[in-house]
C-alpha cells in the first residue's frame, strides 16, 4: 500500500496534482485494495501543506475462526519545494566545502535582490561590490535607496570575507561568524533535465546532438549571421561552446545543454576537415518580450554541469535565469566586455573574477517562470517511519 502511493504521487496525475498544486494544504485522498477471503489494504493520504503528507497504509489478514491480524504503516512523505529564492539575484546553493561564492578584482551592481551562498562569500583584490534597490539612486545621494524585504544585503550561511582593498556597498551583512544572525540554510531549487516526464528534455521543441548545434553554428560563421533560436525550448545533447566571433540570439526561450555551456572562453575555432579558421570575440543575446508575465515565457541559460563566460565574450544581455547544477565563472571580461543580466544567476558554486563591470537585476517572475515545471523535486522523500500490529 505504502509503495503503492508513493508510485502514484509521482506517476498519477490526479494524486501528483493533488498533492503538489492547486488547494493542496489540506488535500487528502484514499484507496481500497481488496485480497481472498476478505483480507484489505486500505491507504489514506493527508496533506499538512503542499507537497507534504502522512500516508497510512491499514491492511488486514483474515484468519481461521473469526481472528484477524493487522499492520499499520504510517509514513510522512514530501517533494523538496524548488523555489525557495525569492529575493536572491545571485545564488551559490551549494554546501560542500568548496561551494564558496568568490568575487576577485570585480565591479557588480546587484539591484533590487541579494546576494546568497550557503557557505562562505570571499570578496578580494580590489572588488566593487554594490547592491541596492533600485539602479537610479546609486548616484544621487539627496535620494535614499528605499530598501524591502530582503533586497540589498549579504547572506553567507558561513563566512564573510572582504580584502582590505575592496568596497562594499549593501544595506546589510549575516554571516555565523562577525554579523550574526547567521541566513538559514536553503536548498538549490532542483531541475530535471532529462528523466521525468517535466524535465527540460521531454518539453523540448528541439533536441540537437553536439555536433548538430556546432554544424548550425559554424554555417552562421560562413554567412556572417548570428544564429537565432525562437524555439521555446532548445535542447542540446552535449556541451555548447560559443567561440570564433559568434553571436547567439535566443528569443523568448531557453537553452538547455545536458554537460555545460562556453561563451568565449576561447577566441578561435577551426573545425576538423575545414580549411576556415573563423576568430573573434563572442556575443550571446536572450530577449525576453514579456519578463514581467507570470507565466510567460521561459528564458536563459540551463548547463546540467557549468556554465562560463570568458575573456572573449563582448557585450552581451540576458533577460532570464542562469542556472548551472554544478558552477557559473565569469572570467576576466573587460571593457567594453561588460555582461547586463535581468533575472538571476543560481548554482552550487559561483565566481566572479577579473571582470570590468557586471550588472545584475533581479526578477523574481523570470526565473520562476523558468523553473514553474520544476518547482519539486521529482523524487518523494520518506521524512518518518512508523510501523504498529
Amino acid at each position: 500500500g505504502i509503495n503503492e502511493a508513493i508510485w502514484k504521487l509521482k506517476n498519477d496525475s490526479v494524486w501528483k496534482d493533488g498533492f503538489e498544486t492547486g488547494d493542496c494544504d489540506n488535500w487528502l485522498a484514499s484507496f481500497t485494495r481488496n485480497y481472498i477471503q476478505g483480507s484489505t489494504t486500505t491507504v489514506s493520504i493527508q496533506n499538512s501543506q503542499c507537497a507534504r503528507g502522512e500516508i497510512i497504509a491499514t491492511s488486514t489478514l483474515v484468519l481461521a475462526k473469526g481472528k484477524t491480524a493487522q499492520r499499520v504503516i504510517k509514513i510522512e512523505v514530501f517533494k523538496a519545494i524548488g523555489t525557495p529564492t525569492e529575493g536572491i539575484a545571485v545564488f551559490a546553493g551549494g554546501k560542500g566545502k568548496h561551494d564558496e561564492m568568490k568575487i576577485k578584482d570585480t565591479t557588480i551592481n546587484v539591484y533590487n535582490g541579494n546576494i546568497f551562498s550557503n557557505r562562505d562569500v570571499k570578496i578580494e583584490k580590489k572588488s566593487n561590490v554594490t547592491a541596492t534597490d533600485d539602479e537610479t539612486t546609486i548616484d544621487d545621494p539627496d535620494t535614499p535607496d528605499i530598501i524591502e524585504n530582503l533586497e540589498g544585503k549579504i547572506l553567507a550561511v558561513k563566512k564573510y570575507k572582504k580584502s582590505d582593498d575592496s568596497t562594499v556597498t549593501v544595506t546589510e551583512i549575516h554571516d555565523a561568524r562577525d554579523y550574526p544572525p547567521p541566513p538559514a540554510s536553503i536548498d538549490i531549487p532542483m531541475v530535471d533535465f532529462d528523466k521525468g516526464e517535466n524535465s527540460y528534455k521531454s518539453q523540448a521543441d528541439v533536441v540537437y546532438t553536439k555536433e548538430v548545434f556546432e554544424d548550425m553554428l559554424w554555417t552562421a560563421l560562413e554567412r556572417g549571421e548570428a544564429l537565432t533560436l525562437n524555439d521555446a525550448i532548445t535542447y542540446v545533447k552535449g556541451s555548447v561552446r560559443l567561440r570564433g566571433g559568434i553571436t547567439l540570439v535566443i528569443n523568448n526561450g531557453v537553452l538547455v545543454a545536458e554537460k555545460n555551456i562556453e561563451i568565449g572562453k576561447h577566441k578561435d575555432w577551426k573545425k576538423k576537415r575545414q580549411e576556415q579558421e573563423y576568430t573573434g570575440d563572442n556575443q550571446i543575446i536572450i530577449n525576453n518580450d514579456n519578463p514581467d508575465l507570470e507565466g510567460g515565457p521561459a528564458t536563459g541559460l540551463l548547463a546540467k554541469r557549468k556554465i562560463e563566460f570568458g575573456e572573449h565574450t563582448f557585450s552581451s544581455t540576458i533577460t532570464g535565469l542562469l542556472y548551472a547544477g554544478k558552477e557559473i565563472k565569469f572570467k576576466k571580461m573587460k571593457t567594453p566586455n561588460t555582461l547586463t543580466l535581468i533575472g538571476g544567476i543560481m548554482a552550487k558554486k559561483v565566481r566572479f573574477e577579473d571582470l570590468e563591470e557586471i550588472n545584475i537585476t533581479l526578477n523574481d517572475t523570470v526565473i520562476r517562470n523558468v523553473l514553474e515545471n520544476q518547482i519539486y523535486s521529482p523524487l518523494v522523500s520518506i521524512e518518518h517511519w512508523e510501523e504498529s500490529y
